[in-house]
């Protein structure tokens, strides 16, 4: 019984603990409920001053958006309002702060509001001013949302959104169809213009204004083109198609330098920054163009080169000369004269009568017989009997030949009197064939010059002179022989050259034998 007894105490215990954690639990979902954010907002979008209901161009229309948060948590709200462009925004009316731009762009207005920490229960209210500019079915609409700043702690992103619209119907007399016209802007150094409205093209009569905004270092200087002047920004009518330029230049700086462009010869020089002083590090663009009847030559001084266009880097003051020169006639073909003096002629490869620039050609002398090539002069000089020139203009070559001289009958003559007599033994020095030899031998030289012939008479001479000598000698060796018949001693004789003389001693020598 006391088991029994314990057992059921223990198990009333546990349930009244679980009923109390139950209860605990439930009280702590509660809680929790309250603390975790539900958002919500309501947006309404009004439209008043509409006389007799309805509106017409030229009418000023007030426009209200009312944006309240009745959700439990406080939110950062993005308000877009998007009109057509059949209103004109008067952008100072908007309250409570500026728009984010409130253009007209591609048929729309967009205008944007960014408020942070509205708190549960309040109201946002932003009104604003609008002019009728067209007629028709004119809409408006806005669309708002709401980010939980909760949800910026926490990381879990809790949005809600709500939008609401109005129209409104704008009558008037039916307009006959308009033209449409086209508006090119064009920049000139470095910004950007803004159009309101923005269109690619715009109906007959329709105002557009422009906005020049410079970059960081520029400042809007003056307008070209459908429109002139400073004014900036500046309101255009469009009945034509217009065509207009924004001039910018540069914001002087300290260091600032010159570019001055001199031209020599006929014709002008063009710079894509055509300014007065330029800033350390501007690249400038030249373009030369030439008059016609001229061509552009070179640049000099600080820069040299000779192409038309060339961008420098202004670092210092400069100077720049562009030369342009009288246009040169190049012909197409030239032409090639050959003249020959004396026997012979000249073979042309190719051989043409008129020819291209750069052609080369292979000229050949051809000498006739009994005359041989000389030299060639005029546009070209050598010797040699083929030459390649390249034609490059008007060219005129003259190719000389001379005689050639009786060379081979004299050397066959010389041949002749050196192969005479050479192995004859004659016992008579003074035969008629030693004399032939003698003469032939001579003979051989009779077309050298003086100095050999006075060689050749000094020879002969000598050997005269030999020959009466040896002559006396045989006489007195005679009677020595026929007095002293047994007496036998050699006889011994001036050395005498082979060349010239040999044929002096060969004979002595017979006649010692004979005797």
């Amino acid at each position: 019984m006391k088991n029994k007894s314990l057992i059921t105490t223990i198990i009333i215990i546990t349930i009244l603990v679980l009923s109390l954690v139950n209860v605990v639990a439930g009280i702590g979902l509660k809680e929790d409920s309250k603390l975790r954010p539900a958002p919500a907002i309501n947006v309404e979008k009004i439209v008043s001053n509409i006389p007799d209901g309805e509106a017409k161009i030229g009418d000023i229309l007030t426009f209200t958006i009312l944006v309240e948060n009745n959700g439990n948590a406080a939110l950062n709200i993005n308000v877009e309002d998007v009109m057509s462009c059949g209103f004109h925004i008067y952008l100072e009316s908007i309250e409570p702060i500026d728009p984010y731009n409130g253009y007209c762009y591609e048929n729309s207005i967009y205008t944007m509001w960014k408020f942070n920490q509205i708190l549960p229960g309040s109201q946002i209210e932003i009104t604003y001013s609008a002019k009728v500019v067209d007629c028709g079915h004119l809409t408006n609409s806005v669309v708002v949302e709401g980010v939980s700043t909760l949800s910026l702690v926490n990381g879990v992103t809790t949005r809600v959104t709500d939008e609401d619209n109005v129209s409104v119907e704008v009558k008037c007399e039916q307009q006959p169809e308009l033209e449409e016209y086209t508006l090119t802007i064009n920049k000139e150094g470095e910004g950007t213009v803004h159009q309101n409205p923005y269109n690619t093209t715009y109906t007959a009569g329709k105002d557009v204004e422009l906005t020049a905004e410079p970059n960081e270092g520029w400042e809007f200087n003056h307008w070209t083109g459908d429109i002139t002047g400073n004014t900036n920004p500046k309101t255009i009518k469009m009945n034509s198609n217009k065509t207009i330029t924004a001039h910018f230049t540069q914001q002087y700086t300290t260091d600032t330098y010159t570019l001055t462009i001199n031209t020599i010869g006929n014709g002008t020089v063009a710079k894509n920054l055509n300014l007065t002083n330029y800033n350390t590090g501007t690249n400038v663009t030249l373009n030369a163009t030439a008059d016609a009847g001229w061509q552009f030559d070179h640049w000099n001084e600080d820069i040299e080169d000779n192409t038309t266009s060339k961008t420098i880097t202004i670092n210092s003051n400069i100077t720049i000369n562009a030369t342009f020169i009288p246009l040169q006639y190049t012909p197409d073909t030239y032409t090639l004269t050959i003249n020959t003096i004396g026997n012979g002629t000249i073979t042309k490869t190719p051989n043409q009568a008129n020819y291209t620039p750069g052609t080369n050609i292979i000229l050949t002398a051809n000498p006739d017989t009994g005359w041989q090539f000389d030299h060639w002069n005029e546009d070209i000089e050598d010797n040699t009997t083929s030459k390649t020139i390249i034609i490059n203009s008007n060219k005129t070559i003259t190719a000389y030949f001379i005689e050639q001289e009786q060379q081979s009958e004299e050397d066959n003559s010389e041949n002749d009197a050196y192969t005479t007599g050479d192995n004859t033994d004659n016992s008579d020095p003074s035969s008629p064939d030693n004399s032939n030899l003698i003469n032939n031998y001579n003979s051989g030289y009779k077309k050298q010059d003086f100095s050999q012939y006075y060689i050749i008479i000094g020879c002969i001479l000598l050997v005269a002179i030999l020959i009466l000598f040896l002559l006396k000698s045989d006489e007195e060796n005679a009677e020595k022989n026929v007095k002293n018949p047994n007496e036998n001693k050699r006889i011994h004789y001036p050395y005498i050259p082979k060349t010239v003389c040999q044929i002096i001693d060969s004979k002595h020598a017979t006649a010692k034998n004979q005797y």
